[in-house]
């Protein structure tokens, strides 16, 4: 079985370009050039601009993933009225990015946030049963997860149950890049993941970390500073680049001003 993490996977493949007189991207390209745009799916002349000189303001509109909204929208209330919040994360460079970028962003808001990253040996990937007993015994208001959690319908249901019986549950956020199953995805406030069949957004490959920062840029809309995602994409670039997502569209554009992030800093 090919398996790109093991080596034995088809790094390569290549398909026909134009020819140099039939140049699709409306100027002289030398032939390697166009061959290597070719490659990578750039087959016009806004996506060559687009991957030469990428912008922050070419970036999607957050509020194309779908329970974007809902999420946001009940993110801001928490923000606003203070209340106990947990990020779940996951133990990769990818969950431990995107678990510090919502950290961070809650505590610029002046909001007392934890966290939890599973133990790897322990717990394994996913909202564990351990995590489940925690999370339903320590009183929390919100839970939202970052790069886990699609497949976590029966650790959800038991959230749901166990802090029922103590009082009032919490809601629950889900966001999460890895592939969808129907019969396990959890019932929930909000799960935003572009890998859901039919979903619209076109950037389909965003790491957990990119969604993160998307989570971040469609609250800080709600709340009226836009801007405030840009403080953290110097991490979305790290788990960008280590979470080994392909670098086209809003991934080319995170990692560009990511590093440049990182550079000055």
């Amino acid at each position: 079985m090919e398996n790109y993490y093991l080596g034995n996977g088809k790094r390569w493949l290549f398909s026909e370009a134009p020819s140099e007189n039939q140049s699709p991207w409306g100027e002289e390209i030398p032939g390697l050039i166009g061959k290597l745009l070719y490659q990578r799916n750039i087959k016009n002349k806004d996506e060559m601009d687009l991957f030469f000189h990428p912008t922050l303001e070419a970036l999607y509109d957050p509020f194309l993933l779908e329970g974007m909204d809902a999420a946001a929208d009940r993110i801001a209330d928490a923000i606003r009225n203070k209340e106990k919040i947990l990020v779940y994360g996951d133990y990769d460079a990818d969950g431990v990015s995107a678990t510090a970028i919502l950290v961070r962003f809650f505590r610029s808001r002046k909001v007392e946030i934890e966290y939890y990253i599973p133990d790897r040996t322990e717990e394994g990937y996913g909202i564990s049963d351990i995590a489940a007993e925690y999370i339903s015994g320590n009183g929390y208001d919100l839970v939202i997860t970052v790069d886990c959690g699609i497949t976590a319908r029966f650790q959800v249901e038991n959230i749901y149950e166990r802090a029922s019986e103590k009082g009032k549950p919490p809601d629950i956020i889900i966001t999460d890049h890895h592939h969808w199953n129907g019969k396990l995805m959890p019932e929930a406030v909000a799960v935003i993941d572009p890998m859901i069949p039919g979903s619209k957004y076109p950037s389909k490959n965003l790491c957990g970390a990119g969604l993160a920062l998307k989570l971040v840029q469609g609250v800080s809309m709600k709340l009226g500073v836009p801007h405030s995602y840009e403080d953290y994409l110097d991490l979305a670039a790290l788990a960008t680049v280590a979470d080994i997502v392909d670098l086209n569209g809003e991934n080319r554009i995170i990692t560009k001003y990511g590093i440049e992030k990182i550079m000055k800093h």
